[in-house]
């Protein structure tokens, strides 16, 4: 059971969503069936433009048959056969992780997306920079551009009448497509209201920090040391950017998500499964299938906490600057990170590995 609770931990965003899903709706005979609305296939023409170039291709002039030297085939040895995939899964699953920070209909306070191998079997959770300034897709009804953390935002019911209560998560992937050219395959949103509720029902978890904390923006007061804390503390460490901004925060949540991953794989966690059980309505919205989660759960018994890992892109690869963006309709200048094709590079690179 230990390890079936790592891998939850380790996605971050299905977090005690496994077994409510399961009984909730293996029992009604939905098992494949999406939880929401799935994901569209991108357009090609929506990733083109941010796709690496392609290696060019060799001459096609024949030779010329009088100078032409014989060539001998070189023995090949016989490909090593790829392993199967683990629990009947894919070989891989990228799965969009979105944080809000109130209920669903709120900016992206975090955005992830986790590389679940199931061959290896591995997962790598990868930070994306919320405050990344990006173009929207050009049917959105709302100009570029924006910051990564708004095209969520903007695609929810609140901002688009009559949107499936899923449609933030589809804008943001498709946002992520055009400018990164990465194509997830499913996405869980998180309530930061139900992320809360959920570090409660833990019984808080430990964090330690280095000096005092007092902090105006999110309220957040606590004192060097190591320290027991509930969700609502845990919120504001979320939060918290001290003096050096968001790419400080990036590493502090995801420190942060360690501990909650230690957290969850120890034994005394399961006196509070049902407490956790009860929270999944109002902590995830996910397209993954009861079958999917099932898979996900299977993929538990084989990983090792060494096998989880959270990384984060190198802060050299974006400027701090201030540029005028768009909130909603209205342009406004505000502080965004430019980014160029390393980080694009980077993170085709953790999602899609070099065997």
């Amino acid at each position: 059971m230990d390890k079936k609770l790592l891998l939850i931990g380790g996605l971050g965003a299905v977090v005690v969503l496994a077994l409510g899903i399961l009984v909730g709706n293996a029992i009604g005979g939905f098992w494949y069936a999406p939880q929401q609305a799935p994901l569209p296939t991108l357009n090609p023409a929506e990733v083109a433009t941010r796709l690496p170039p392609t290696a060019s291709q060799p001459d096609s002039t024949p030779a010329n048959p009088e100078t032409a030297m014989a060539v001998t085939p070189t023995p090949t040895e016989a490909p090593t056969p790829t392993p199967k995939p683990l629990c009947g899964g894919p070989p891989t699953m990228d799965i969009l992780l979105i944080g809000s920070y109130r209920g669903y209909y709120d900016l992206a306070d975090a955005i992830r997306i986790a590389h679940v191998d199931f061959t290896k079997p591995e997962v790598v959770v990868v930070t994306i920079p919320r405050d990344l300034i990006v173009k929207l897709p050009d049917d959105s009804p709302y100009p570029s551009p924006v910051k990564l953390n708004q095209s969520y935002f903007l695609g929810t019911p609140i901002m688009q009448t009559g949107a499936h209560p899923t449609s933030g998560a589809e804008l943001l992937a498709r946002t992520i497509g055009l400018n990164f050219g990465v194509q997830v395959d499913h996405y869980a949103i998180i309530s930061g209201n139900g992320i809360r509720e959920f570090i409660t029902a833990l019984g808080g978890v430990t964090v330690c920090v280095s000096e005092d904390i007092n902090d105006d923006a999110t309220k957040l007061k606590i004192k060097a040391g190591c320290h027991n804390v509930d969700g609502w503390d845990f919120m504001r460490l979320l939060r918290y950017r001290g003096d050096q901004g968001d790419l400080f925060r990036l590493k502090n949540q995801n420190w942060l998500l360690q501990s909650v991953l230690d957290r969850i794989s120890s034994p005394q966690i399961l006196k509070s499964w049902d407490d956790l059980l009860r929270l999944y309505g109002d902590l995830v919205m996910t397209d993954l299938s009861p079958a999917q989660i099932s898979q996900l759960l299977c993929l538990g018994r084989h990983l090792d906490k060494e096998k989880i890992h959270f990384v984060s892109p190198p802060e050299d690869f974006f400027q701090l600057d201030e540029q005028q963006i768009y909130l909603s309709y209205q342009p406004i200048y505000s502080s965004v990170l430019l980014w160029d094709n390393r980080f694009v590079q980077w993170l085709q690179e953790q999602l899609h590995p070099t065997p």
